[in-house]
């Protein structure tokens, strides 16, 4: 019997890739602004920069280096990592339907937030975007030794809630952090998979939209 529902953040109640879009949008401006005067041009350098940087997977001076070396710019003198860790909390927001599906969820179940990111970037981050106290739980893994997938960090969480793992259900965009992590702890897990070129081949129970979840719980 589930008693609490865990959630990630990026990409599964914030729009990751809206708001690294705006950060990357600005950023390109204030580095480059004179070729940001051409529309095109700086959307092709922007749709570049977002596969590049393979939703925050890469280093945050990898998607520039490869900007400057395919449009022939000079590298700028910019602290990409660390500008990257200060302003884009600024630019956070949720999806549309994120606050309405926790709400929901509150009525029956205790709600946690379990995100890894770096300590203040990633609260700065979240907390932009929602207000904390909507969530009985907030673990940021920047703010503990450990890191999503690793069974410790689950069972902090478990621990925080009070409840038992398999009496908790994880919901994550990522696979390997979310979906891998929490079954190995023995947590169940619902994979939120919007992304309609990827291809899998293992049985789990996934949403599409946030809202999926008041059909499934």
């Amino acid at each position: 019997m589930i008693k609490a529902v865990i959630f990630d953040f990026d990409d599964t109640l914030g729009d990751r890739n809206g708001y690294a879009y705006l950060y990357y949008q600005d950023t390109l401006e204030k580095c480059f602004p004179d070729v940001c005067k051409d529309s095109l041009l700086k959307e092709a350098m922007l749709q570049d920069i977002m596969m590049w940087e393979e939703k925050g997977q890469t280093l945050k001076d990898y998607p520039f280096i490869k900007l400057c070396k395919k449009y022939h710019l000079e590298y700028p003198d910019f602290d990409f990592k660390q500008d990257f860790k200060n302003r884009i909390g600024d630019f956070s927001y949720l999806y549309e339907d994120s606050l309405k599906v926790i709400s929901e969820l509150k009525k029956k179940y205790k709600v946690a937030l379990l995100t890894n990111g770096d300590a203040k970037g990633q609260r700065k981050k979240i907390s932009n975007a929602i207000d904390l106290d909507v969530f009985d739980v907030v673990i940021i893994s920047g703010e503990t030794p450990y890191d999503k997938p690793a069974k410790e960090i689950y069972d902090l969480v478990v621990r925080e809630l009070d409840c038992k793992p398999s009496e908790a259900v994880m919901i994550g965009d990522n696979f390997a952090n979310d979906i891998y992590g929490a079954i190995k702890a023995g947590l169940d897990a619902i994979w939120f998979e919007t992304d309609n070129c990827r291809c899998d081949n293992y049985q789990i129970k996934r949403i599409s939209r946030l809202s999926d979840l008041l059909n499934i719980l």
